[in-house]
């Protein structure tokens, strides 16, 4: 007697046909898990995962957002494509970097952090690692990049030119003495200037190669001192030394100082006859009184002729002392000009020295200051846990497979009616 009864497929069932061919799931498994770990290494992981470190820029000053030369810090110059290219090209290490395809790709990027602390403001670099060989290399990549302005701080420190009073010194458009030992003066202040914003920072016994920067100072004042410079001018106001005047010249200027005083007494005697001219014509009509914003105009230029006169009239006769002085035979300008030199070579030995010192302090008090040595990777979808999603896709697909292998020979065979064994 035959005898079938459909009753579907239970679990047990299904799981029954996937365990006779176990060996085939753990196969195919293993398969998919190894191609999909694989994928996730080389294919995914490349394209979602990102670099990133954070750091703060401290020196001297960072607080105006400013760099010591006075260029403008400007944090997204960072990862400037020049700035890019000038890393990659510092290091042999680095030449497998685009730096070009980093830039255009929008592949690097830098925000900066609110902090509590708005003097410790806080930076963050992140970068698609697939344009990294490794996370070394992009560690020590993204870390060149983060240094660059501290870098920038010690070369412009080294670039700064500090002698600009010494430079004028020697300028032909200098014409006296005087102006030498103003620019000499200028000079040793602007140096013990630059020592007093150094000591309102770091403090007056701040040391730099043994030495404190009180002591540093005070060698640059000394370099050219107070009574020093007096001693200049009182040597020069006796003997009225001349830089670089021929007589003919100082001649040629009394000469001009004479035709502007000549132009301007006349100019005034005329601006008195028009003023006695009005201040008769006001009488007559009985208005004088009451008449001074008229006559105002006419006697404050009146004023002007007779004070420029006085001061030409004393310009005249310095040029006449100097002609004189020129024919002495005591006009010997040799010591005083060394004294001079003597001076402004003191001055460019004390400017040096505060540029080394200066370059110093910054090299010591610059630093890029990161939360931690390596990169922190982000976005990585990492191996234990693509092998444990491989893994279960593995068992899925791979019992799908078999499924569909054996169930309908499975489901045929069940579907054959019993036959029972007559009894005998």
């Amino acid at each position: 007697m035959e005898e079938y009864k459909d009753e579907g497929l239970s679990i047990g069932e299904i799981f029954k046909v996937i365990y006779k061919r176990l060996g085939v799931v753990l196969a195919l498994t293993a398969s998919i898990m190894t191609i999909g770990v694989l994928a996730v290494a080389i294919i995914v992981n490349p394209l979602i995962t990102s670099y990133s470190i954070r750091f703060t820029v401290d020196y001297p000053g960072s607080e105006s957002m400013r760099y010591p030369d006075g260029t403008v810090f400007r944090y997204k110059e960072i990862i400037s494509r020049e700035n890019l290219e000038a890393v990659s090209d510092s290091d042999d290490d680095f030449e497998s970097i685009n730096a070009e395809a980093l830039y255009k790709n929008d592949a690097i990027t830098i925000t900066e952090e609110s902090t509590p602390d708005s003097s410790a403001r806080k930076y963050v670099i992140t970068a698609k690692s697939r344009y990294f060989d490794d996370v070394e290399i992009a560690t020590s990549f993204i870390r060149a990049l983060a240094e660059s302005p501290v870098r920038y701080v010690n070369s412009a420190m080294g670039a700064i030119d500090y002698a600009v009073y010494l430079t004028s010194y020697e300028s032909a458009d200098v014409k006296t003495y005087e102006e030498k030992i103003d620019f000499l003066a200028d000079q040793r202040d602007y140096i013990v200037k630059k020592y007093d914003n150094l000591i309102d920072v770091f403090s007056e016994d701040y040391t730099v190669l043994g030495k404190t920067l009180a002591t540093y100072q005070q060698n640059a004042k000394n370099a050219f001192c107070e009574d020093d410079e007096a001693l200049l001018r009182n040597e020069l106001d006796a003997n009225l030394y001349v830089l670089g005047m021929s007589k003919r010249e100082l001649e040629s200027q009394k000469t001009i100082l004479q035709k502007e005083h000549d132009s301007n007494s006349i100019a005034r005697i005329a601006l008195e006859e028009k003023r006695s001219e009005l201040v008769a014509e006001l009488a007559r009509q009985g208005i004088l009184s009451s008449s001074e914003n008229l006559l105002a105009p006419y006697n404050n230029k009146i004023v002007e002729y007779v004070d420029r006169n006085a001061q030409i009239e004393q310009e005249i006769v310095d040029v006449e002392n100097k002609i004189a002085n020129l024919d002495s035979e005591s006009n010997d300008k040799t010591a005083f000009e060394n004294k001079m030199d003597e001076y402004k070579s003191a001055l460019e030995d004390a400017t040096e020295k505060y540029k080394s010192v200066s370059a110093t302090v910054y090299s010591g008090e610059s630093e890029t200051v990161f939360d931690s040595y390596s990169v922190k990777e982000e976005g990585n979808l990492g191996l234990p846990i693509a092998f444990l999603i491989s893994l279960l896709l593995g068992l899925v697909a791979s019992s799908v497979i078999v499924c569909a292998m054996d169930l309908p020979k499975y489901i045929r065979d069940k579907k054959q009616p019993k036959t029972e064994t007559p009894e005998t």
